[in-house]
């Protein structure tokens, strides 16, 4: 193993580590049902519902 392979592999780890604790203490986009009511456009009316079975 040379130096430069250990370089770039340290230099992996803690790019990788890095990210890691970014994601972790980024703000998170979960809205808080039911207390926040979901976003719907006016002329929503409800979601397609394709029925396997005719005549029903």
């Amino acid at each position: 193993m040379t130096l430069k392979e250990l370089l770039v592999g340290f230099g992996t780890q803690v790019r990788s580590i890095w990210m890691i604790g970014m994601h972790a203490f980024a703000k998170r986009e979960t809205q808080m049902y039911p207390e926040e009511p979901v976003y719907l456009p006016p002329r929503y009316r409800g979601p397609y519902r394709a029925d396997a079975r005719p005549g029903r």
